[in-house]
């Protein structure tokens, strides 16, 4: 439009005063005026988009669909209204979307997933996907009559969804939440690993992969696939166990597949999985997909609570998907056995990185069984109570072992055994020592609610029975120790801590300096204590008095505590 034309008119007025005009406008009336010109669409746009928090959509967008105040997704002006008229965002580089449906509503999900995926099929590329599923409820139970027409909807929509994100060249996908559907099937197994006797299919029979591929995928039996493709891994049935219908609902197996076009094309390198109903049908079958036909290099299963009987035939289909799987991270996972994450990790032999987080059930277990070679690991994240035993069973194992983060908690390991130069019993830094394994050592340590008293007792036994607050220079500890290997450490808060403990900034520089080679130091997590105190100041004094003359970085939950100069010359002078 000539604005020109229109000198005393709404468009005659300057940049200046449309922009104020357009600041105090709702979203129903900037969209409208978006689509005026190309001029109300550059000075508008950016304001609707502040109104949804995008402060930069081509690098970060983030989503909510489904709150229990929105009205009819389809016509109701959102942040995905805006996003499908800015033709100028071509990509995104991170993009992140809660589902949030109230209830059991699950057309209005299904309507919700169907939006999102129009909106990444308008991008050319995506390189990280988000997708958080907040409600709990699986749907499932709480319907009377649920058909098959659904579970078919449910396959076709999040399944659509899913290939078209691995088709828009997405790097890494995170999947959290969300129990839909997740109580349809249930799992039988045999502990012999015999057959199981009977289908494990429903009233009319469990599909093929490949059948389940051109009827609830495409909707379209006719549709050919490549002949090229090999036939994706079957997630109804393993060796001595089977997904099968439930009781209570009569429905037959659906499953979500990917298409040709992903499986040949897909540039997906890390998946994330947070959420269970990924690793259930029908959903199951896109999971084990994308592993296998994706070249994935870093895996990361977390939040997990699945039934034990479970979790032998995921691994299973895990390492079958994945024999090339380079970086493995395990962490809040529950109701696993320590033979079968033994067992998985047996496979798992191209594996260059492990972590396993101290909150994963089964790694404290005294029926650890036989512990794998690992052999082309370089990269170890485990607890101490693991690595201990990983050590003392692969002595002339973990040839190519560079990195170790060993993670111990302070109330219950201690990390005496660090400050002893001779010990009868064995420990990790003798068996190190004993191996001749010249490794990066950091240490994570979980303060738990006494971290005071525990230091303190670190410190008595390290000092040999003097009373070690009068020491006053780290020379005064034994110089040979083990402690001096370690050059990373890392403080968890993870509790509160107790009004009778020790004050810990009076204890921590002391119990610090027995590690005279460390280089950086972090403290994370938050508590009472923290928050009252100025902890960049306290962490700054902490590490003075210390005098870590090898101290390279100090931070507190992300921030760099800086040091001055005359700060860091105090420290070498020292």
């Amino acid at each position: 439009m000539d604005t020109s034309a229109h000198p005393g008119g709404f468009l005659g007025l300057p940049d200046e005063l449309l922009l104020a005009i357009c600041e105090r406008l709702d979203t129903n009336s900037l969209f409208f005026l978006v689509q005026v010109n190309h001029r109300l669409y550059k000075l508008c746009l950016p304001i609707s988009f502040k109104k949804y928090g995008l402060t930069n959509p081509e690098k970060h967008i983030k989503l909510a669909l489904g709150e229990a105040n929105e009205g009819d997704e389809d016509d109701k002006v959102d942040a995905i209204s805006f996003l499908n008229i800015a033709f100028h965002i071509k990509k995104a580089n991170r993009i992140s979307c809660k589902f949030s449906v109230p209830g059991n509503d699950f057309d209005r999900l299904l309507r919700c997933v169907r939006r999102f995926e129009t909106l990444i099929r308008r991008f050319s590329s995506v390189k990280t996907v988000v997708l958080i599923f907040g409600n709990q409820s699986c749907c499932c139970c709480e319907t009377a009559d649920f058909k098959d027409e659904m579970v078919e909807e449910w396959s076709l929509t999040v399944g659509g969804l899913m290939t078209t994100i691995l088709e828009k060249s997405a790097e890494a996908i995170n999947l959290k939440g969300g129990r839909y559907l997740s109580h349809l099937f249930v799992f039988r197994s045999s502990r012999s690993g015999k057959p199981l006797k009977g289908g494990g299919g429903g009233g009319r029979g469990s599909p093929r992969p490949f059948e389940a591929l051109k009827t609830m995928f495409t909707g379209k039996k006719e549709r050919k696939l490549a002949e090229t493709l090999k036939e994706p891994l079957s997630v109804l049935k393993g060796d001595g166990w089977e997904f099968k219908r439930s009781n209570n609902h009569n429905i037959s197996l659906a499953l979500s597949e990917l298409l040709p076009p992903a499986q040949t094309d897909s540039k997906l390198r890390t998946l994330t999985i947070q959420s269970m109903m990924f690793l259930m049908p029908p959903l199951l079958q896109w999971t084990i997909s994308a592993m296998q036909y994706c070249d994935i290099e870093k895996l990361t299963l977390s939040g997990l609570s699945i039934n034990h009987k479970c979790w032998p035939a995921i691994f299973q289909l895990i390492a079958s998907a994945t024999p090339g799987l380079a970086e493995l991270t395990l962490s809040k996972l529950r109701q696993i056995m320590p033979n079968d994450l033994l067992h998985f990790l047996s496979r798992m032999t191209m594996l260059t990185s492990l972590k396993i987080d101290r909150d994963v059930d089964c790694w404290d277990s005294y029926d650890l069984g036989p512990f794998p070679d690992l052999p082309k690991l370089i990269t170890l994240h485990a607890p101490a109570t693991w690595v201990f035993k990983l050590l003392t069973a692969q002595q002339r194992g973990l040839e190519r072992l560079e990195t170790l983060c060993i993670s111990y908690r302070l109330r219950n390991d201690g990390l005496t055994h660090w400050f002893q130069s001779t010990s009868v019993t064995p420990s990790i830094p003798g068996l190190l020592r004993a191996q001749r394994r010249p490794l990066t050592l950091s240490v994570e340590v979980v303060l738990g609610n006494s971290p005071g008293w525990k230091m303190f007792e670190d410190l008595n036994a390290a000092s040999g029975g003097t009373p070690p607050m009068k020491k006053e220079a780290q020379s005064d500890f034994p110089s040979d120790s083990d402690s001096q290997l370690i050059s990373s450490m890392t403080l968890v808060v993870n509790q509160e801590f107790s009004r009778e403990d020790m004050r810990l900034w009076t204890v921590l520089p002391k119990w610090l300096a027995m590690f005279p080679g460390l280089r950086d130091i972090s403290l994370v997590g938050r508590n009472s204590t923290i928050d009252n105190l100025n902890v960049v100041e306290e962490m700054t004094e902490v590490v003075m008095a210390a005098q870590l003359q090898q101290l390279v970085s100090v931070d507190v939950n992300g921030k760099e505590v800086v040091l001055s100069q005359p700060q860091r010359d105090r420290v070498v002078d020292v």
